[in-house]
């Protein structure tokens, strides 16, 4: 009967953090969305004079940094990827391109899995458990989930090498898979194995 009741409160409790986690992810994703079009509203509003004056409209040096990562470890995989930053229209932009000098794609701020990091922050911190592991988690997490995010980027890279056709599925599809799925299994590790410790000691007082 105890294994019965045990069982139950486990299924109960997978359901809460279940739907809590979803709650906290749509939360975040909202909140980006509207961040980002703010952002686009106001760089709408900078004149060409001021960007071609030395405006980084990319604004984020984290593009500069994912795009050199992204350069290296696509290399490892194959060969002919080069980093440049290049101007388009008065837009400074971070790009991955071949050995024709031909630019593959740029990386945007939604490419560097910042918004990743910050969306598992969110679920691990709305998620039962200790705060010093749930801190220490996120920090373990986070590295995880930008290393995957840099496969993702030089994969993509690799993919679009020679057939540019292939960019949209592996970045739409396979990308951000990969991307969500091991913040969601990350996430999934830690609630199994906060059940099960809460299964043990429930199982030691009866």
């Amino acid at each position: 009967m105890a294994l019965t009741n045990t069982s139950g409160d486990s299924l109960k409790m997978r359901i809460r953090c279940t739907l809590i986690m979803c709650m906290t992810v749509m939360m975040c994703e909202a909140v980006f969305d509207v961040a980002r079009t703010m952002t686009a509203n106001d760089a709408g509003k900078i004149s060409d004079t001021e960007t071609s004056a030395g405006e980084d409209a990319s604004g984020n040096v984290l593009c500069r940094i994912t795009a050199k990562a992204a350069v290296a470890v696509s290399n490892g995989l194959s060969e002919g990827f080069v980093y440049q930053r290049r101007e388009t229209d008065g837009t400074v932009s971070d790009c991955l391109v071949n050995e024709n000098s031909h630019t593959l794609f740029t990386i945007s701020p939604g490419c560097t899995g910042l918004r990743q990091v910050v969306t598992f922050a969110c679920i691990m911190l709305t998620a039962p458990g200790r705060a010093k592991q749930k801190v220490g988690y996120i920090l373990i997490g986070g590295i995880i989930i930008l290393t995957v995010n840099l496969l993702r980027i030089a994969i993509i890279a690799c993919t679009c090498h020679d057939a540019m056709e292939w960019f949209y599925p592996t970045h739409d599809i396979a990308g951000a898979t990969s991307v969500y799925g091991t913040m969601v299994l990350l996430w999934v590790i830690h609630i199994e194995k906060w059940i099960k410790r809460g299964e043990k000691e429930k199982l030691k007082t009866r």
